[in-house]
């Protein structure tokens, strides 16, 4: 009886909140309300909250205040030509570039909402990684030299891209243009020596890796010398251990 009771009980709640519930999702299904200047026959992108055109062999977008977001040619349906996204003022530049194919090709450029220069990155169409390119179409084919600015527009990063990873030799620098730190990444996972620096621009440590993982010396120094040293294998410490007093 008591069982009965509670299935009673229950089916009067689901009852009381199932159109609560239908009118939520009802809600949800509502389009937003065109905005001015977007063309009529525009689609709502929920995802990315964008009004999107495809017309004339053009690919047009828009905000919600509605004020450009993105716009580039299309060919046979692909994006194809110089292809520039905006802020939200539509007047902004934020990334400017070029597809090939429907994939990016060359260099394509990254700024803030203010224009300031963000990031640079290569493309090209091999080699390419199946894995990252299924996710998405606009990632798997980076290839070549990557670069990232500070808001000041001072170099922050280096490096290069292959097939959608980090590989070959990367270099950090602060804020001042110190070298931080310098390496090598081989098909995204750090590979072989790399080295660290002060504020100073003193060597401070030394680690080496192997696919990713620590894998041999690993060295601390102080004022030019070994002040502490010992050994990795597959990330892990194995020592022995070499600690040099400081003041010796």
């Amino acid at each position: 009886m008591k069982t009965a009771s509670n299935i009673r009980f229950f089916l009067s709640v689901a009852l009381l909140i199932a159109p609560i519930l239908l009118s939520i999702g009802c809600d949800r299904l509502v389009l937003p309300p065109l905005p001015d200047g977007v063309p009529e026959g525009a689609s709502y992108d929920r995802r990315n909250r964008l009004w999107v055109i495809r017309k004339d062999n053009r690919e047009l977008a828009f905000y919600a205040n509605g004020k450009p977001a993105y716009a580039g040619e299309l060919k046979g349906g692909r994006r194809e030509g110089p292809w520039n996204s905006y802020a939200p003022d539509g007047k902004t530049v934020t990334t400017s570039g070029e597809y090939r194919n429907g994939r990016r090709d060359g260099t394509w450029v990254h700024r803030d909402d203010s224009g300031r220069l963000y990031v640079k990155i290569g493309y090209s169409a091999e080699p390419s990684d199946p894995v990252l390119s299924a996710v998405s179409g606009e990632t798997g084919n980076e290839n070549g030299p990557f670069e990232r600015y500070y808001p000041d527009g001072r170099i922050e990063l280096t490096g290069e891209y292959r097939a959608g990873r980090f590989d070959g030799f990367f270099r950090r620098y602060g804020r001042t243009g110190r070298i931080e730190y310098e390496g090598r990444y081989s098909g995204g996972q750090k590979e072989g020596l790399w080295k660290i620096y002060d504020r100073s621009g003193s060597l401070i440590r030394e680690e080496r890796y192997q696919n990713g993982e620590l894998e041999g010396e690993f060295r601390i120094f102080r004022d030019g010398r070994t002040v502490f040293e010992t050994v990795y294998a597959k990330g892990k410490e194995i020592g022995p251990r070499l600690n040099v007093d400081s003041e010796s």
